[in-house]
């Protein structure tokens, strides 16, 4: 019930950053119509299916600071509600070879290091040279993409939330695939673990 009640708080106070619809949505799951442990987690089960369609419509169409409120208010909402989210992390190891330090978690802005560090645990700051980090995020429905900007700058969109990282790299590979080459977007939760490798000349 606690959670019900922050999430109805939410909803109420953040009302221009949700949909109408999706309020009306969010607002009938968290009436739960029976009290045992059978219903309440049925109900569970609903609100966190709603939750889930509501942060994958917050990936599309927003402005950068609505989507970026959105997902960060309902990230702190669905821990804990949506099975698996702060239990079961998507991992994103990142290999630095041959890169002098990679800035990471510093990139960061500080609402967003925080949330994180209240559902998955501390963003490292950096990447030294040859060594290996791993950034885990939450279990959302999200997009990650991946692009090189300005002087081979690396951009990583996750939603609609930004990360510049400063990189002289000659080569960034996501999953495999060369971003050199392109833009490379993924949903988040197709895999459990990603790999992103940054080279270096």
């Amino acid at each position: 019930m606690e959670r019900v009640e922050k999430l109805n708080a939410i909803l109420e106070e953040y009302d221009d950053v949700f949909d109408k619809e999706d309020r009306k949505r969010l607002k009938k799951a968290t009436e739960i119509q029976d009290a045992t442990r059978a219903g309440i987690s049925a109900a569970c089960k609903v609100l966190s299916a709603e939750i889930e369609k509501t942060l994958a419509g917050m990936a599309v169409g927003l402005t950068l600071s609505s989507a970026a409120i959105a997902v960060l208010i309902v990230t702190a909402v669905i821990v804990g509600v949506a099975v698996g989210v702060s239990k079961l992390p998507i991992s994103i190891n990142i290999p630095n070879a041959g890169c002098s330090e990679i800035p990471l978690g510093e990139e960061l802005p500080p609402t967003v290091r925080v949330l994180f560090k209240t559902t998955v645990g501390d963003i490292p700051d950096s990447i030294d040279m040859d060594q290996e980090e791993t950034l885990q995020v939450p279990r959302l429905p999200l997009r990650i993409t991946l692009e090189i900007v300005g002087s081979n700058d690396l951009r990583l969109s996750l939603g609609m939330i930004p990360i510049t990282i400063n990189t002289n790299a000659e080569s960034v590979q996501f999953d495999g695939e060369e971003v050199f080459d392109g833009p490379v977007t993924k949903r988040l939760t197709e895999r459990s673990e990603h790999t992103l490798v940054i080279t270096c000349p």
